[in-house]
């Protein structure tokens, strides 16, 4: 297949891997639609517009966060299309009941706690400090990591993801030299608009 612009057929290398044809093709993803830069800006939503269980599935879906908190992802789509619920405290009791869902009802838990300590106001070193720490407590550079030793991630998929997290990193420092030079550096700003 010849094709002026990729970017005309975004889609095209997960149509060919679905189909299990052999391709050249580059994985190319803009920094910002990455699973991991998605990941990242989902639970700062879920913090900053309170609850929307379809944000919340974007998180919990996250292949990221399957593995990382190791829980079944078929039981979560069953209580996510099968049930309502309009909070977290919602649906922990909800899979509180089942014995099977411990892990998942453990995974709902941690995720929770983190969008509940995401600052509402916060400096840009603050918010910079939350994300580094939340990505290091849930380890998703070291699952990344293992993914890609076990060969269940290509080179190309784990490449995009620490080129995403270098990114993330840059612009925090950029962010944070603009406001120093501006001397804004101790202002602090709200969760909507960061």
């Amino acid at each position: 297949i010849v094709v002026r612009d990729l970017a005309d057929y975004p889609g095209l290398l997960e149509v060919f891997q679905d189909a299990q044809i052999s391709s050249s093709l580059p994985e190319v993803c803009a920094v910002k639609n990455h699973f991991f830069m998605t990941l990242i800006m989902d639970i700062l939503k879920l913090a900053a517009n309170k609850f929307e269980k379809q944000t919340l599935a974007k998180v919990m879906f996250s292949p990221l966060m399957a593995a990382t908190l190791e829980y079944d992802k078929g039981s979560l789509e069953k209580i996510f299309y099968e049930q309502d619920f309009n909070g977290f405290a919602e649906i922990i009791e909800k899979i509180a009941v089942d014995g099977d869902k411990l892990a998942l009802s453990k995974a709902l838990e941690k995720v929770a706690t983190v969008v509940a300590n995401v600052p509402k106001k916060a400096s840009i070193s603050t918010y910079q400090n939350f994300i580094e720490t939340t990505i290091a407590n849930f380890g998703f550079l070291k699952i990344l990591g293992a993914q890609f030793k076990a060969q269940q991630i290509s080179l190309e998929y784990f490449k995009g993801s620490l080129l995403s997290f270098t990114f993330l990193l840059r612009v925090f420092e950029e962010l944070k030299n603009a406001y120093s030079l501006l001397t804004l550096d101790k202002e602090t700003i709200s969760l909507t608009t960061f």
